[in-house]
Parts: C-alpha cells; sequence; structure tokens
C-alpha cells in the first residue's frame, strides 16, 4: 500500500538524541526506514548537522516538543490537518520542507 511506504519510508519528525544529534524518523515513530524495531532510542545513531537550530526548526515544524529546560528535543513536520496526503498543497508544503532539510550539511 502508498500509505504503508509513506509511513515508513518518509520523514515524519526528527528527534535529538544525544547533545547535539539528531534522527529522522517515521509515521511509526522509528528510524526512517524501518518498520520492525524496538523503540529504544538509546540504541539509535544521530548525526550533527550544521543550521539545525530552533529557528530553522520552526521553518519546518507544524509542532516542537521541548525538555524542561525549553531546548528542542522533537519536532513534526506535519500532523493530521497538514497530511501531504490530504491536498496537492499539503504535498507540496511537505516537500518544502524536505528540501530546506536536505540543504543542511553534516558537521565535520
Amino acid at each position: 500500500m502508498i500509505y504503508d511506504f509513506l509511513n515508513i519510508n518518509l520523514p515524519y519528525g526528527i528527534q535529538k538524541v544525544g547533545k547535539d544529534e539528531w534522527v529522522i524518523f517515521n509515521r511509526k515513530y522509528l528510524p526512517l526506514g524501518s518498520n520492525n524495531m524496538a523503540h529504544n532510542t538509546e540504541e539509535w545513531v544521530g548525526l550533527s548537522y550544521n543550521g539545525l537550530t530552533d529557528e530553522f526548526l520552526n521553518k519546518i515544524a507544524v509542532t516542537i516538543l521541548k525538555d524542561e529546560n525549553g531546548i528542542a528535543v522533537k519536532a513534526f513536520f506535519y500532523n493530521e490537518d497538514s497530511h501531504p496526503q490530504q491536498s496537492n498543497q499539503h504535498y507540496n508544503d511537505y516537500f518544502d520542507k524536505l528540501k530546506l532539510l536536505g540543504k543542511l550539511k553534516l558537521k565535520s
């Protein structure tokens, strides 16, 4: 099913898993491309990106979750009201966000 393909292989959000490391996760809250894996985030391998700031997250996320210190720890690229399959506009908005995300460079 196309819906399963989208839920497993396309980004739903991004989650902080280390001091400065992030993992992109799918609609099943698993690392991108995963369908049947433990939800133990301590086993996830994150990457550090230049430019992944709160300001950047505000551009690409519909919802940002923060920890008790006000630091962003998880961001969602869409929700039920802005799901990419609901309309061409939502689809275009979603892929515009992915284009911005794709421009980030890994920290060396």
